[in-house]
């Protein structure tokens, strides 16, 4: 591909149709045809690609996880704490009812 330099816009379009293109993706992986594209340039590139997604998800699974038990631990130690404050308060409110 030339480069154009040091020709002003009409030139540019008399010899040369500049083509842009933009795609979006919701996807972590790139679509076929770009892949394609990166195995011409370098054919490692995809797997190269692919392991890095692969290593990211599964570091990001990982991560959720462990925020996960770490929610459930805090959950599960402020209920252990709000009972024992609840039996405490309970003792010496022992009521006795007598009948005379």
């Amino acid at each position: 591909m030339k480069q154009i330099q040091n020709k002003t816009m009409q030139e540019q379009d008399e010899n040369h149709r500049i083509i842009s293109a933009t795609t979006i993706s919701s996807s972590p992986f790139p679509s076929p045809d770009v892949l394609e594209r990166y195995n011409k340039v370098k054919p490692e590139l995809v797997d190269r690609v692919f392991n890095y997604i692969e290593k990211n998800s599964e570091k990001r699974w990982e991560l959720e996880k462990e925020l996960v038990n770490n929610q459930k631990t805090i959950i599960d130690n402020s209920h252990t704490r709000n009972m024992q404050k609840i039996k405490q308060q309970g003792k010496g409110q022992n009521i006795f009812v007598c009948g005379i």
